[in-house]
């Protein structure tokens, strides 16, 4: 292949390789004949079908719908092409073949081929068709959550999914383009839907009952005969003479006969109708209608300016100033979304979130710095309110200690005034009494230095020894017997101390 993706995914190149074995090989006797065709293998089973079917259907697929969903509508339309194009003007090839270019899906473009199969399962006859049916059943009921598997042998599955993808790249690109709100992007956007519009053709119409049916129980529809599908093939009258099965190309119709009588055959359970694609016309038809009457994409009537608004200068300014082109920052407005994609993402998602973790880390580190904080100021607030009730308490013992001096002083005037009584009695002066009234409150700071010093001074009050007439001067003791015995003398004039032994 040297012309790269485009002629890789050509169908005109897929069947030039189709070669004929004969032309390069002679059969012997022994050989088997016909000889098989050197084809590219798209068959429902063939041993290199599933790699042709990756490289040639779903990866184009996948890459379409990627692009799609990333607004980038005209690639991905490109690669829709390699599967479905419906703008191919090939004459050579008939129509609706020439539309398809996986050459698999040009085989089996009739539109009624359901309402075949369902028909064939249903008659007695044994044929291919009614094989490869019930080979799909089967299929389904062991992978009944498995699509591919039903799709892989009724490809119209596939083709109807394809053709839906595309429609909905188209809707897409034409709404985008019809929320720009500009005549321009009008214009081409009316062109998208009516290609839509185009490729979708004239709406189905509701199909009128096709006669009067009686409703039939499980035995009577056993007895006609239930198909592998869970369907049967019943007789109907209809109201006119008219066939109601599909034609066939090959011999008598036998339905053409029966018709001439007005009895037919009819499955008993009808093709279900497809809602998601019938809703395809009528998005395309309310986009359409909404164009025409001069609506915006919501629905609200508005007149359209002849040009696109201007571009707000001071917007340029800050974008000059910022370093930006300007060239650049025009052509970017509408554009699609960036290609960074994938891992390049992750990485940065996974680098903010480290970021976010180390940013939760730091708060929760400050939060407990902030509650040992507020856990200090609170210790530090309690104590100092213990140290102001402490100060309290020791300024009421103050006032308690000051109280018991002032009743320890009023005391001992008490008792030296009655001393002071007594000392006169016994004949001392007042002079001498006097001196004891003062007491000397003042104190020497003791420290190491001057401890020893003080405490000679203390013991040295009571280390000499006191004379028995100065102890019984300073006793209320040995001044009272002077006193009586002054007394004594005075009265016996010293003769009594004779008289005693």
């Amino acid at each position: 292949n040297r012309d790269g993706l485009p002629a890789l995914l050509d169908a005109k190149y897929h069947k030039s390789l189709r070669q004929n074995l004969s032309n390069w090989y002679e059969a012997g006797t022994f050989a088997m004949t016909p000889l098989p065709d050197e084809e590219i293998d798209e068959s429902d089973d063939g041993p290199y079908s599933v790699y042709n079917w990756e490289l040639f259907f779903q990866a184009p697929l996948t890459v379409a719908v990627h692009l799609s969903k990333n607004q980038r509508f005209a690639e991905s339309q490109k690669w829709f092409h390699f599967i479905f194009d419906p703008t191919s003007n090939d004459v050579t090839i008939p129509v609706p073949q020439r539309f398809w270019k996986f050459l698999r899906f040009r085989e089996e473009t009739r539109t009624d081929f359901i309402q075949e199969l369902l028909t064939e399962m249903s008659k007695g006859d044994d044929n291919v068709l009614k094989a490869r049916m019930e080979k799909s059943i089967q299929a389904w009921r062991n992978k009944p959550f498995q699509p591919h598997v039903i799709a892989r042998t009724r490809y119209l599955a596939y083709q109807i999914n394809v053709v839906m993808k595309y429609l909905d790249n188209l809707i897409a690109w034409g709404d985008n383009l019809f929320r720009q709100d500009t005549i321009e992007s009008l214009n081409e956007a009316t062109q998208i839907y009516v290609l839509a519009a185009n490729i979708l053709g004239p709406k189905p119409q509701k199909i009128p009952p096709r006669g009067k049916r009686t409703p039939k129980t499980y035995r009577q529809l056993k007895d006609i005969g239930i198909d592998a599908f869970g369907n049967a093939l019943i007789s109907i009258e209809n109201d006119f003479p008219f066939n109601t099965s599909p034609t066939s190309g090959n011999g008598v119709d036998e339905g053409a006969t029966s018709a001439a009588f007005g009895i037919g055959r009819s499955l008993y359970f009808c093709i279900p109708q497809n809602d998601k694609l019938l809703s395809y016309w009528n998005t395309v038809a309310d986009r359409l209608f909404k164009i025409r009457h001069c609506m915006n994409i919501e629905g609200i009537v508005r007149q359209l300016p002849l040009f696109d608004p201007p571009i707000d200068p001071g917007m340029l300014v800050k974008a000059v100033a910022a370093g930006l082109d300007i060239g650049s920052i025009i052509n970017n407005i509408n554009q699609p979304l960036s290609t960074v994609r994938g891992p390049l993402l992750l990485q940065k998602a996974l680098e903010i979130c480290t970021e976010v973790k180390s940013l939760g880390t730091a708060l929760l580190s400050a939060l407990e710095k902030k509650d040992a904080e507020s856990l200090s100021l609170l210790r530090q607030q309690h104590e100092l309110n213990i140290s102001k009730l402490m100060q309290d308490v020791k300024f009421l013992q103050w006032k308690e200690s000051e109280a018991a001096t002032e009743a320890l002083l009023r005391s001992r005037a008490t008792a030296f005034e009655r001393y002071r009584h007594h000392k006169k009695i016994l004949g001392a002066s007042d002079s001498d009494i006097e001196k004891l009234k003062t007491i000397e409150l003042a104190r020497t700071e003791l420290n190491e230095a001057v401890f020893d010093t003080v405490y000679q001074q203390f013991i040295g009050q009571y280390a000499n020894e006191l004379p028995k007439e100065d102890y019984r001067k300073e006793t209320s003791v040995g001044g009272l017997m002077e006193f009586a015995g002054n007394i004594v003398t005075g009265i016996f004039g010293g003769e009594l101390g004779k008289t005693l032994p």
